[in-house]
Formats: structure tokens, C-alpha cells, sequence
């Protein structure tokens, strides 16, 4: 009985917290696998794209959920993720312009990263929805399968199938497009779409980290090797980590009580 009163009380811990982990952090976790499979090339490009896949989404919104949270706004949420879905659409044309511009090594891989940050970016909304509304049902839902694909992610990293891991990825970005279709609630009134409702003092904070991690990538890739790159991508990646998960994960929900 007391272990049942214990898991209410703290749910969010063992559902909420560990699901956006895997959602913010999937694209971190796919470099370093590749980083120590010794793919250090497609370590490097895995942090480029996903870098600039972060930046892009950072432009708008990047740190809403915290907003979000202060104020329980669920309304703000369904209009905000309107809006992040809408704007996805060209984050992704940039992403694809520049991942050919560049000539990446491997396009196809590129290409799911690419969609799981955005795809990622737009869930994030929802889980916070979901952590607001008590829904642990759905997150559980995202959290069960999701460690299913990083298991098998795992596996074949161990077995070193570069072709059976990329295809683990693509359908991960399958899953989240079903999630993301099939738990859609948005509850909007007189919805209207404007550029300046994303640029707000609230979010320099975020874009300014974005784009210096971007640039700091993007300027090692041209002027040291991939290889050397990839290496330092994950050494960094690994270094910031505590203070990511702080930020992206527990920050804004610990801000929440104090800050309306």
C-alpha cells in the first residue's frame, strides 16, 4: 500500500521526466552511439544537423515549456503546438537545403535526424500538456515503445549493423509521427499565426546556447577533419549533459512552483 502511495505521488518521476529525457536527448544519444562504434565521421554529422535542427526550432520557442509550466497554460500549449507543427514544414525545407549544400556523407541518416529533432521539438509540447493535465497514460505510451527502439539501437550498436540501426531510427520517426497524429487534442480559439508572437526576450536565452553549440560545430567540421570533429562533438555532448538535463527536463518544472 505504501509503495502504490508513493509511485502517485511522485508518477511524473517515473513517467513525465524519463520520457522528455528520451524525446530531447534521442539525437544526443544516436551521436554517441555512433561515437563509440567508432563512426566518427557520422558522429560529426549526426552533431551538425542535429545542431542546426535545434537552433532552427530554438528561433521559435525554444524554451515555451517553461513558460508553459509557470502558468499552467494548456491554451497556450495547443496554440503554440499549432504553431510549431506549422512551422516544421520549412524548418525542414532549410534542413534539407543545407544537408545537400554541404554534401553530407550519408543523406539518408541526415534526413531522420533532421525529423526526429523537429518531431521531438513539436512532442515536447505535448508531454508538457500531458504533465499539466495528470495524462500519464500517453507518456506511458511514448516511454514504453521509445525504450524499445533505444534497445534495439543499443543492439546494433554492439553488433556494429550500421543498416539495421538507421532503419531502428526511421522507424522511430514513424512512431512519432502515429503518436503525434493519434493523441492531437488542440483546444484553440480564434487561432492567428504571427512571426512576432515567437520573438520575445523569454527566448534569447535559448537561441543565444543554440546557436553558439551550432557555430562551435559547424567551424570545427571546417577546420579540422569529421573524424577529430565527431570525437569532440561527444566528448562536449557527454561534458554538458548535467546541465541539459537540468534545463531541458527538471529546471522547468522546479521553476514552476515558485515562478506564476
Amino acid at each position: 500500500m505504501k509503495n502504490t502511495t508513493f509511485y502517485k505521488i511522485y508518477e511524473k518521476y517515473f513517467n513525465v521526466y524519463p520520457s522528455l529525457a528520451i524525446n530531447n536527448f534521442f539525437s544526443s544519444f544516436i551521436l554517441l552511439v555512433f561515437f563509440i562504434s567508432g563512426y566518427y565521421e557520422l558522429a560529426a554529422e549526426v552533431g551538425i544537423i542535429s545542431s542546426l535542427a535545434i537552433l532552427l526550432c530554438h528561433l521559435f520557442s525554444g524554451n515555451l515549456r517553461s513558460i508553459i509550466l509557470a502558468d499552467k497554460n494548456t491554451f497556450l500549449a495547443d496554440e503554440m503546438l499549432l504553431k510549431r507543427l506549422i512551422l516544421s514544414i520549412p524548418i525542414f525545407i532549410i534542413l534539407i537545403f543545407f544537408i545537400f549544400k554541404n554534401e553530407l556523407g550519408d543523406l539518408s541518416l541526415a534526413l531522420a535526424i533532421s525529423l526526429v529533432v523537429i518531431l521531438g521539438w513539436v512532442f515536447e509540447l505535448m508531454l508538457t500538456k500531458f504533465e499539466i493535465k495528470k495524462n500519464f497514460n500517453s507518456v506511458r505510451i511514448h516511454l514504453f515503445f521509445s525504450i524499445i527502439f533505444s534497445f534495439l539501437i543499443f543492439i546494433f550498436f554492439i553488433i556494429k549493423n550500421l543498416f539495421y540501426l538507421k532503419i531502428v531510427i526511421y522507424l522511430y520517426v514513424i512512431f512519432l509521427i502515429i503518436l503525434i497524429i493519434f493523441l492531437l487534442k488542440i483546444n484553440i480559439k480564434n487561432f492567428q499565426f504571427f512571426i512576432k508572437d515567437f520573438i520575445k526576450l523569454n527566448f534569447i536565452s535559448s537561441i543565444s546556447m543554440s546557436l553558439s553549440n551550432f557555430l562551435f560545430r559547424y567551424f570545427l567540421i571546417l577546420f579540422i577533419s569529421k573524424e577529430s570533429a565527431g570525437i569532440l562533438f561527444a566528448c562536449f555532448m557527454i561534458g554538458s549533459f548535467p546541465c541539459s538535463l537540468f534545463s531541458h527536463i527538471f529546471g522547468p518544472t522546479i521553476l514552476s512552483k515558485n515562478i506564476r
